[in-house]
């Protein structure tokens, strides 16, 4: 599994721009979501 901190770092470095923190999230839960199995070694919650 991938360390979601690695993830994130990946992620910020191949964007074009800035991303907030909520939208980060959103789309790390829809991806795990879309695919039906952990992405990641540590689990996060569904934001506001």
């Amino acid at each position: 599994m991938i360390d979601i901190f690695d993830m994130a770092k990946y992620t910020l470095y191949t964007i074009d721009g800035e991303i907030s923190t909520m939208k980060l999230q959103k789309l790390y839960y829809y991806s795990q979501a879309w695919y039906g199995v952990p992405l990641f070694q540590k689990h996060f919650k569904k934001g506001q």
